[in-house]
C-alpha cells in the first residue's frame, strides 16, 4: 500500500524461544499521515498500545528519517505483538485515506478492544 514502510526487520524467527522477548521494530509514517496514528486526543495510540501490549513511540514533529518526510515510529514488544500493532496502523491509515477520500473528516473504528492492561 505504501503508507508503512518498514525500515529495518526484525531478525527472531517468529517460532524462536527469543519471540517472546522484546525488541524494537522501527517503520516510517508519512508526516501528514501520523494523525491516524495518534488520533483524537492521542487515543487511536492508546488504544493500540493496550490491545497489543506494545509501546510506541513517534518522532517529534518534523524530526523525519533521514530524505524522507516520514516520522519514525518504534514499536517495542513481542514480535507478535509488534506484528499486530503493525496491523491495526496500516488499517488506521487505510480508514483515514478512505475517509479523505469519501470527504470525510473522522475516522471511527471501534473493531478492537482496547481493554487489555498495558
Amino acid at each position: 500500500m505504501g503508507l508503512l514502510h518498514q525500515n529495518n526487520t526484525p531478525t527472531v524467527p517468529k517460532d524462536s524461544p527469543f519471540s517472546r522477548s522484546q525488541y524494537d521494530v522501527s517503520i516510517g509514517i508519512p508526516e501528514d499521515e501520523v494523525g491516524a496514528i495518534i488520533g483524537k486526543s492521542g487515543a487511536t495510540i492508546t488504544e493500540i498500545q493496550q490491545a497489543c501490549r506494545v509501546r510506541i513511540k513517534i518522532s517529534d514533529k518534523g524530526e523525519y528519517i533521514p530524505g524522507t518526510n516520514e516520522r519514525k515510529v518504534t514499536v517495542t514488544g513481542t514480535h507478535d505483538a509488534v506484528q499486530m500493532a503493525q496491523l491495526m496502523m496500516q488499517q488506521k491509515l487505510r480508514q483515514a485515506l478512505g475517509n479523505r477520500n469519501r470527504g470525510g473528516e473522522h475516522m471511527h473504528d471501534n473493531s478492537y478492544n482496547a481493554n487489555a492492561a498495558a
